[in-house]
């Protein structure tokens, strides 16, 4: 039986980083990926982008051509970053939309039907609640 690869957990205030390998072929400068909440829904206010979507944003592609392919196959290793923001819901997070930047500023889809499984929880951290030890009115 094969056993599931631990979910990884974020908390408000992580910085929350990837690194993809793609397969591609045309060069793109930059990668956006959105990651929604398991109980995303945008027709429900407080279920939209603000509350249940993080976006991760990566901008240092770096890029290897193999030339033997037809057309020629370039890998890159794309780095995304975002923050995981206090409003955001706890919960599961999905990777729902990733995109290349192109030409003119065109988004184009990746294909995500084959692509390992893109998600991970956001947890809220125990805190203790802070005690009034002493009152003093002034």
């Amino acid at each position: 039986m094969d056993q599931e690869p631990e979910i990884r957990r974020y908390k408000a205030g992580d910085e929350l980083r990837i690194r993809l390998t793609v397969e591609h072929e045309f060069e793109f400068p930059s990668v956006i990926a959105v990651f929604q909440h398991e109980n995303f829904d945008p027709t429900i206010e407080g279920r939209g982008e603000e509350t249940h979507a993080i976006t991760l944003r990566g901008r240092d592609v770096r890029q290897s051509f193999r030339l033997e392919a037809i057309p020629a196959v370039i890998t890159s290793y794309v780095a995304l970053s975002g923050k995981v923001t206090a409003e955001k819901v706890v919960g599961e997070y999905r990777c729902q939309r990733l995109e290349a930047d192109y030409r003119g500023g065109r988004l184009i889809p990746f294909d995500l039907g084959e692509s390992p499984d893109l998600r991970f929880q956001v947890v809220e951290e125990p805190v203790q609640s802070p005690k009034v030890t002493e009152v003093e009115f002034l």
